[in-house]
C-alpha cells in the first residue's frame, strides 16, 4: 500500500509533494526493514491496584490507582516473583499435572512464565 501510494506520489511530478514523498519513503523504508525483523512488544503502563471509597452517604466508588511501591511493570513483575513466605510459591504461580492427575506448584514453569514478563518489561 505504500508502495503504491510512493508510486501515485513521484508520478505527480510536483514539488509541493516534495516533503510527502519523503515522509512516505521514509515509512516504507522502516515498515520494509521491520519485516526482517522478530516482533517486539514492551509494556510500559504503571501497573495499577484496586481502590474503593465509601462516601458519607453510602455510595461505593471504585477506581484502579498507582501502586505505590511498583513505579513500572518491571516492577510489578519483580514484586509478585517473590513468594509470600519461605517455602511457599509465589502468589501467581504455575502448577503441573502429574500422571496421578494431582497438580503442583511447578518452579521450572513459573520461571518460565516470569522470564516471559521479564522480557516485556
Amino acid at each position: 500500500m505504500l508502495a503504491g501510494s510512493l508510486s501515485i506520489l513521484q508520478t505527480a511530478n510536483d514539488s509541493l509533494l516534495e516533503p510527502a514523498i519523503r515522509i512516505v519513503s521514509q515509512l516504507h523504508d522502516a515498515c520494509t526493514q521491520s519485516l526482517a525483523q522478530s516482533p517486539v512488544y514492551r509494556e510500559l503502563s504503571v501497573p495499577t491496584g484496586p481502590q474503593v471509597d465509601i462516601g458519607p452517604d453510602g455510595t461505593v466508588k471504585y477506581s484502579e490507582v498507582p501502586r505505590p511501591d511498583e513505579p513500572s511493570f518491571a516492577a510489578f513483575v519483580e514484586h509478585i516473583r517473590q513468594p509470600m513466605a519461605q517455602g511457599v510459591p509465589p502468589h501467581i504461580h504455575l502448577k503441573k499435572r502429574y500422571e496421578s492427575d494431582n497438580m503442583s506448584y511447578s518452579a521450572e514453569l513459573s520461571t518460565v512464565y516470569y522470564e516471559g514478563l521479564s522480557e516485556i518489561c
